[in-house]
Parts: structure tokens; C-alpha cells; sequence
């Protein structure tokens, strides 16, 4: 009986080595199979459309573009044209770099403040004292 259990126990152990070396083996076919593939995204902003606004008879601009697709918004700070993609990637992916490039930049000179954001404004609190 002894010998049966250890034959049985002996048998698991090595069927686990197996299957994780087996398993280790096809991850490393997997990484030569992906390696190499580079996701590349180049954006590109045109001119901005300055909008001229007053708030309690101050000057401000608001900046937009139109490649943009939402804006940066801190408390008392300007409010800022904002580009945000996410991009879904396979499970198990790895990333291995990200690098950002800018160039053919130009610097524009404001006459007037950017419009700045605005406060948050609580609306379920009629009571509150």
C-alpha cells in the first residue's frame, strides 16, 4: 500500500514539473511570435480657434482645437484643450517602452488670460446651513 501511494505521489510531482516546463516553453514562443510589433500614433494639431468671452466684464479666451477631444480641467487653473486615446491592448501584453515625441512646435503670444476653469458646483445641497 505504502508503495502504491508513493509511486502515486512520485507520479504527481513529476507530471507538475512537466507541465511547467511545458508551459514555460510556449511563453517563450509567444514572446518571439509578438516580438517586434510596434504601436505607433502620431497626432497631429492644427491652428487653435481663439474665442473671445467675458466673465463679470473681464476679458478672457477660450483655446480650442479641434483635434482635441476634451479639456483639462483643475480648480483655478486655465482651462486647457485636452487629446485623451486608450487603447485596449490583448491580455498579457507587455510593454516594453513608450516614448513621446514633439516636434514642429510654435509658441503663441496671448494678449488676454485663457478662460479659467470653472468652479464645481454642488447642486443637491438646497439645505444645506
Amino acid at each position: 500500500m505504502k508503495k502504491i501511494t508513493c509511486f502515486v505521489v512520485c507520479l504527481l510531482i513529476l507530471s507538475s514539473f512537466t507541465a511547467i516546463s511545458l508551459g514555460q516553453k510556449a511563453d517563450v514562443q509567444q514572446q518571439k511570435q509578438t516580438a517586434g510589433k510596434v504601436l505607433s500614433i502620431q497626432k497631429k494639431f492644427l491652428e487653435p480657434s481663439i474665442i473671445r468671452t467675458y466673465i463679470n466684464e473681464e476679458k478672457f479666451i477660450e483655446l480650442r482645437f479641434s483635434e482635441t477631444n476634451g479639456y483639462l480641467r483643475l480648480e483655478d487653473k486655465p482651462l486647457l484643450p485636452l487629446y485623451r486615446e486608450t487603447i485596449n491592448l490583448p491580455f498579457g501584453t507587455k510593454i516594453t517602452d513608450i516614448s513621446c515625441e514633439i516636434g514642429n512646435t510654435e509658441t503663441m503670444k496671448l494678449q488676454t488670460k485663457i478662460l479659467p476653469t470653472p468652479r464645481d458646483l454642488i447642486t443637491d445641497m438646497q439645505n444645506y446651513e
